[in-house]
């Protein structure tokens, strides 16, 4: 009896329920996980750049690179979200199927291939650079 209760306490103490779906104007909506995504990035941006002020690195490499980053880094979530899902987008049943392997509006990402791509893609654009210039 004892085990039990302590079982319905902890499920109810952490059951969490996220709501897909925050606000609806008409055809706009406002969906959690973009919403999350975006406060992520704005709080990543503002580390970096704290980051990078402080070891005097080069601020304008990083502010050019920020929304290439961030598209790669979707780019790589959705392609690795549709190889680890591979059942469920193929085979495509007509032509309008197509659209459903581009359409990232469904929750279909990836947290590790975005991290992935993201350190990829970040990798390429220094090496391409040759090295990141220090004020000094």
């Amino acid at each position: 009896m004892h085990f039990k209760f302590k079982q319905y306490l902890f499920n109810q103490l952490f059951r969490v329920s996220m709501y897909p779906v925050l606000l609806d104007f008409g055809p706009f909506s406002v969906r959690t996980l973009w919403l999350i995504l975006s406060i992520g990035f704005l709080i990543s941006t503002i580390i970096l750049f704290k980051t990078v002020q402080h070891n005097r690195l080069d601020l304008n490499f990083f502010w050019e690179k920020q929304i290439s980053l961030l598209l790669f880094s979707l780019l790589g979530a959705r392609l690795a979200f549709l190889l680890f899902n591979w059942d469920f987008y193929f085979p495509l049943e007509n032509f309008w199927g197509i659209f459903r392997l581009i359409a990232i509006y469904d929750q279909g990402l990836s947290l590790w291939g975005g991290i992935f791509t993201f350190f990829l893609f970040f990798y390429f654009q220094t090496k391409k650079k040759k090295k990141i210039r220090v004020y000094g």
